[in-house]
């Protein structure tokens, strides 16, 4: 995994969460300084720190390591959680407030 791809994958959906790297590096223990490096790839991340973000972010683990076009061009999703987590916050956020209006034309 090029660390510099990652990097470039952490600072996207970090941004897209609308975090900052002070919050963000608060949440996973290290210092802003640090985070800051390993979304520039001047720092390597480790398997652990990486797992701390995909969880702080809600965003699969592979998403952050290969980016997510790559993971949908190589992945087909087998059931609808699956599915659901393949979408951004953006989209999943879309989609549960879909759901609600179906749910309220139904009930």
């Amino acid at each position: 995994m090029k660390s510099k791809i990652i990097g470039q994958n952490i600072k996207y959906y970090r941004q897209e969460s609308r975090l900052t790297q002070v919050k963000l590096a608060e949440k996973i223990g290290v210092s802003y300084e640090t985070l800051s490096k390993m979304e520039r790839g001047i720092y390597g991340i480790t398997l652990e720190k990486l797992m701390a973000i995909s969880k702080e972010l809600n965003v699969p683990l592979d998403y952050l390591a290969f980016g997510k076009e790559y993971c949908l061009k190589h992945r087909k999703p087998d059931n609808l959680t699956t599915a659901f987590g393949l979408l951004s916050k953006k989209e999943r956020d879309l989609f549960r407030d879909i759901l609600k209006i179906i749910i309220e034309m139904i009930q």
